[in-house]
C-alpha cells in the first residue's frame, strides 16, 4: 500500500496586497510542483486580497499525491531543513468590482525550514545485551522551528542509523547501531521524547571498537557527538549525548587488608608474606559504582573490565632502603604518571566468598549502589622499578622503587 497517497495539510498561508483594486479569488484546484516536477494537487479555499493591507488564509485541505517518487524526493529535501519552495498553479475565477473572470495563477510559496536544532540524548539506561549487541533506552530533546502533525501510516516509527565521529571530526561511514524515533507530532519550540530504543551493534571489528569507545566515554561522564542518518537522505547532525552523570565509579578506597595485604585467589584468605611462594595474592582498591547504570528492574553484567589509573602529575616519593643492617640508603623515586591497571579476573570475589572464586565479572543491580574489588597490577608499559637515586653514595640501584604504588 502506498503510504503517500494523500496528506492532510493544515497551516496558514500569508497573502500580500494587490496592486490596484481588491478582489476575491474563488476556491480552485491547485497543481503543486517542486523543482519543476508536479507532485500532486489540492483544493485551495476562497480568499480575498486588498490593495491596502496583507492578510492570511487558514488551510485545511487534502493533498493528493500524483508522483510518489517525486514527492519522496521533495520530502527528503524538506526534512533535511534545506530551503524549499513550492509552485502552486491553477485557473481560479476572480471577482473584482462586480466582474468575474477566469485567471491563470502561478505562485511560488516559501516553506518554513523543517530544522531540528540542539538535539540531545540523555538519561541513557541499559536494558539488555549479548555478545554482539547492546540495547539501551534514552530520552531525547530538540528544538523544532516548524509545527508538524503526523497522522495515518506516516505515524510509524522512523529508524535512524547512528554514526560516531572520528578523531578528526569526520563522520564514520559504518553505523554502530540504530535508534527508533517515533514519528509523532512536532511542536514549534522544545520537543522531548522519552524511552527511545537505542541498539548498539558489533557488526564488524571497527564497529565493535566504536561501540567500546562510545561506552567508555559515556561511562566516564564525557559528552559525545553523534550523527543520525535515515531514509531519503534524512540527516540530523551534531546530536549531543550526555555522559553518565558523575561517571560510573563514584569512589575508590585503599585499605590495608584488600589493597596492601590482599587475599588468596583460591581460598580468599588474607595473604601472608611468609607464604608468598604458596599464595596467589590479589590486591587492589575497593570501587563504589553508581546505582543508575541499569534500570530499576534490570541487571547489567560487566565482563573483561580493564582500566588504567593514571595521575595528573608525576608521582615522586622518598624512601629509606636498608640493604644491610649497618647500611641505610635514602632514595628518591620517580614513578611517572602511571599508577596501576585494574582488571576483572577469577578470584576477585573469593575474599567475599571462596565459592565465588571462578567469577570474573560484576553484576550491577538497578537502583543499588555497589562496591567490589578490582585486582591491580602495573600497566604493561609502566616503568619496571621506576628510577631511583641513592642519596648517600649517589648511585642508581635496580628495582629499588615499586613499579606501582601497590607492592
Amino acid at each position: 500500500k502506498n503510504p503517500w497517497s494523500s496528506l492532510q495539510v493544515t497551516g496558514t498561508m500569508l497573502v500580500g496586497r494587490s496592486n490596484i483594486v481588491g478582489a476575491t479569488i474563488h476556491g480552485f484546484v491547485a497543481q503543486v510542483r517542486f523543482n519543476g516536477t508536479t507532485l500532486g494537487f489540492c483544493n485551495l479555499p476562497s480568499f480575498s486580497v486588498s490593495p491596502t493591507s496583507s492578510g492570511s488564509v487558514a488551510l485545511d485541505t487534502v493533498f493528493q499525491v500524483r508522483d510518489r517518487a517525486a514527492f519522496e524526493s521533495a520530502a527528503s529535501t524538506i526534512l533535511q531543513g534545506l530551503p524549499s519552495r513550492l509552485e502552486l498553479s491553477g485557473t481560479p475565477q476572480v471577482t473584482t468590482e462586480g466582474a468575474t473572470l477566469d485567471l491563470t495563477l502561478s505562485k511560488l510559496i516559501e516553506l518554513p525550514p523543517l530544522t531540528l536544532a540542539g538535539a540531545k540524548l540523555f538519561n541513557l539506561r541499559m536494558v539488555s545485551g549479548n555478545d554482539t549487541e547492546l540495547s539501551l533506552v534514552a530520552d531525547v530533546s530538540f528544538v523544532s522551528l516548524t509545527r508538524l502533525l503526523v497522522t495515518g501510516n506516516a505515524s510509524q516509527a522512523l529508524r535512524l542509523n547512528v554514526h560516531c565521529l572520528s578523531a578528526n571530526g569526520t563522520v564514520v561511514e559504518e553505523a554502530m547501531g540504530d535508534i527508533l524515533f517515533p514519528n509523532s507530532d512536532l511542536e514549534r519550540g522544545l520537543n522531548v521524547r522519552n524511552n527511545l530504543s537505542l541498539v548498539l551493534r558489533k557488526a564488524s571489528r571497527h564497529a565493535a571498537n566504536d561501540v567500546s569507545d562510545f561506552l567508555g566515554r559515556w561511562l566516564s561522564g564525557a559528552q559525545q557527538t553523534l550523527v543520525l542518518r535515515g531514509p531519503r537522505g534524512i540527516t540530523v547532525s551534531g546530536v549531543k549525548v550526555a555522559g553518565f552523570p558523575g561517571g560510573l565509579l563514584q569512589s575508590a578506597t585503599i585499605s590495608r587488608a584488600q589493597t596492601l595485604r590482599g587475599h588468596d585467589a583460591e581460598t580468599g584468605e588474607l595473604c601472608d608474606w611468609r607464604h608468598r611462594g604458596q599464595q596467589h595474592c590479589l590486591r587492589g582498591p575497593m570501587l563504589v559504582a553508581r546505582s543508575s547504570l541499569a534500570g530499576m528492574h534490570n541487571l547489567v553484567q560487566a565482563r573483561d573490565i580493564n582500566l588504567d589509573v593514571n595521575l595528573q602529575r608525576n608521582l615522586t616519593y622518598d624512601a629509606t632502603l636498608r640493604e644491610l643492617p649497618w647500611q641505610i640508603d635514602h632514595i628518591s623515586c620517580d614513578s611517572g604518571k602511571k599508577l596501576f591497571r585494574i582488571q576483572s579476573m577469577p578470584g576477585m570475589w573469593s575474599g567475599v566468598d571462596p565459592e565465588r572464586r571462578a567469577e570474573d565479572s560484576v553484576i550491577f543491580h538497578g537502583g543499588l549502589t555497589q562496591s567490589f574489588l578490582l585486582p591491580s597490577r602495573p600497566q604493561p608499559d609502566q616503568l619496571l622499578g621506576g628510577t631511583c637515586l641513592t642519596k648517600i653514595f649517589e648511585r642508581r640501584l635496580p628495582e629499588c622503587c615499586f613499579s606501582s604504588v601497590l607492592p
